[in-house]
């Protein structure tokens, strides 16, 4: 309804011919019927009248640069100029041959995409190869905290030599800083001292809370994640030099995460107690944060059902799609094998579907 209380029942683009317009009650409007002269007739209990809409301005004398642009909002995911001069000087306004041709194209899939570049940690998916600290891809940080020492406890205890502060999580030392809790401390804090993480925000300088008392009540202690710092090597780690391996930032990501992009030399590949390994290029320190690759699953490159990379059974959570047909099994299922078959698209197995 305009302002004047009519209603537009029929409407066309482009010269095309005339359509109903949906969501008319039958009451208001009985029929609506356009011939190939885009000539309309109505057949109505209720009071017509014909009502001329200009065109707006932004819709006269459109450029064909100008439609390429609409379709490509309407039909796709959005383009570069680029490619909309490509579709114009290829095509013209002959979106027909456009769609022709899209058609013909292999399908971009958004989860082959999605797992290319997912940098899960094992436990958010179940199935993928689990990333070693000398594969290239691994992923490194230089703060010293992640997400998943939510909960844990934070021993710091201080060097009387030296004045720093040692940060010991799971019995391993994670770093050491030369300021803590941005003195002076709460109460009568005496080393060592023992805190509970509360959250991690994974990110040099990233705001930390913590508790004296467990990791889910008085999460009123803040601090910083600190840059990853050794007075000294431990077994844990590996020095290498400055051409020995590229580590990049990771895109989009927080301040301190990083890929390793090459490496020239052997990896000792070598961990503490806890599972922490750590690399020192120059005076940056970088610990390993373990991630997943995931399977890729295209229809040209299936993931078989049998063992994972790393010799595990991929787990599939129960689901209203599959808890009537899961069986349990004491060991992997045996890989699918695959082939071509015509699927009539007919109702019985679209429903089926």
């Amino acid at each position: 309804m305009d302002e004047n209380g009519s209603r537009a029942v029929a409407r066309s683009y482009d010269g095309n011919a005339w359509e109903a317009v949906t969501g008319i009650e039958s009451a208001d409007v009985a029929n609506i019927t356009c011939d190939e002269t885009n000539a309309c007739s109505i057949t109505t209990t209720a009071t017509v009248t014909v009502q001329a809409v200009a065109v707006p301005e932004e819709l006269v004398d459109v450029t064909p640069l100008e439609l390429a642009a609409r379709l490509h909002m309407q039909a796709t995911f959005g383009a570069s100029k680029s490619e909309l001069q490509r579709v114009v000087t290829a095509y013209g306004t002959n979106y027909t041959n456009w769609i022709l041709d899209q058609m013909r194209l292999n399908p971009t899939l958004t989860r082959a995409y999605y797992r290319q570049r997912a940098n899960a940690r094992p436990g958010q998916f179940v199935a993928g190869h689990v990333v070693e600290p000398c594969d290239i891809g691994s992923r490194w940080a230089r703060y010293a905290f992640d997400i998943t020492d939510r909960y844990k406890k934070l021993v710091v205890s201080r060097n009387g030599t030296t004045q720093r502060f040692l940060l010991t999580v799971d019995g391993q030392l994670r770093g050491e800083t030369t300021t803590f809790l941005n003195q002076p401390y709460p109460g009568t804090l005496t080393f060592p001292a023992s805190l509970y993480f509360c959250n991690v925000n994974e990110e040099i300088n990233g705001t930390i809370t913590l508790s004296f008392v467990n990791g889910t009540v008085n999460c009123t202690t803040t601090w910083f994640n600190p840059t990853i710092e050794f007075s000294g090597t431990n077994k844990a780690m590996q020095t290498i030099g400055d051409n020995d391996a590229m580590l990049v930032p990771v895109v989009g990501a927080r301040a301190g995460s990083y890929v390793l992009k090459s490496r020239s030399v052997a990896c000792l590949n070598a961990s503490d107690a806890a599972g922490n390994s750590f690399l020192r290029q120059g005076v940056s320190t970088y610990r390993f944060d373990q991630r997943l690759r995931l399977l890729e699953n295209t229809l040209e490159n299936p993931a078989a059902v049998g063992l994972t990379f790393d010799g595990t059974c991929p787990i599939i959570a129960k689901s209203y799609q599959n808890r009537d047909f899961c069986v349990r099994r004491s060991g992997c299922a045996p890989a699918l094998s695959f082939k071509s078959a015509m699927v009539p698209l007919n109702t019985t197995i679209l429903r089926a579907w």
